[in-house]
């Protein structure tokens, strides 16, 4: 599995959702990728006012304001 998280340098709200992303690694197995939105145009246009947006295996379990228990949720639902 892998976990994406959308966001952009110096976002705090982006690295937070990293952490949570990080505490939650070991409980679901996930590798955890980081996408800079602003280095495609048109990862900008899509995300650029809704970061950080967490998506898992290309689909969208999050998204700003990221909370642990939203997150645990999602995954959980994910894994069946």
């Amino acid at each position: 599995m892998t976990l994406q998280i959308y966001g952009r340098p110096d976002c705090c709200l982006c690295e937070k959702a990293a952490r949570v992303a990080e505490r939650l690694q070991r409980e679901f197995g996930y590798e955890i990728e980081h996408v800079d939105i602003t280095r495609d145009p048109a990862l900008a246009a899509r995300y650029g006012t809704v970061i950080p947006v967490i998506v898992l295996d290309g689909v969208e379990i999050a998204r700003a304001p990221v909370t642990m228990s939203g997150v645990r949720a999602a995954l959980a639902a994910a894994r069946g």
